[in-house]
């Protein structure tokens, strides 16, 4: 199905390109975000659509995990409405946020071990004071998405999130 096919079938506000298409060569499908107005409408339209990884949103955006690739979304088709979060506005609570993840990912390893590649990106982003990334952050973050987090940038993750709330993970 093509984004016109989709933005004509499921009706969204707007379809955006997002996920790890934007920072590195990858064989997964696509990731797109189709932006409604309302829950009930995201309940109405949603679907599988293969060829792509579809992520619902409302445009009136919250903090998440994946709240960093907002940086880095590309408008396809509709109109540019969703409300993008800067991390940077909100970084005690990410920074928390990313904590509660980590340790989930730790307590539950066989099911989070790809997981991992949001946290170091956000890790990277937050430690970076910037949204741009290095080539060999990118090159860490394509390893832990495509594989497996190597154990340095994990401990460097844990480090970091350490450093920044005081308190042991």
């Amino acid at each position: 199905m093509t984004i016109d096919e989709i933005f004509e079938k499921m009706k969204p506000i707007a379809i955006y390109k997002t996920g790890s298409s934007l920072f590195f060569t990858t064989n997964k499908d696509i990731d797109l975000i189709l932006v409604y107005n309302t829950q009930d409408e995201i309940n109405y339209y949603k679907q599988i659509v293969d060829g792509y990884d579809i992520h619902y949103r409302l445009k009136e955006n919250s903090l998440f995990l994946g709240s960093y690739s907002d940086h880095y979304i590309e408008l396809l088709k509709g109109e540019d409405v969703f409300e993008r979060i800067n991390v940077f506005d909100h970084r005690e609570d990410y920074i928390d946020l990313l904590k509660r993840y980590i340790t989930l990912f730790e307590r539950h390893k066989e099911h989070y071990f790809k997981s991992w590649y949001h946290v170091l990106a956000c890790v990277y982003i937050l430690s970076n004071n910037s949204y741009s990334l290095t080539q060999e952050q990118l090159e860490s973050m394509q390893i832990a998405h495509d594989t497996q987090i190597k154990q340095s940038d994990k401990e460097y993750c844990i480090n970091f999130i350490k450093e920044q709330t005081y308190e042991r993970i």
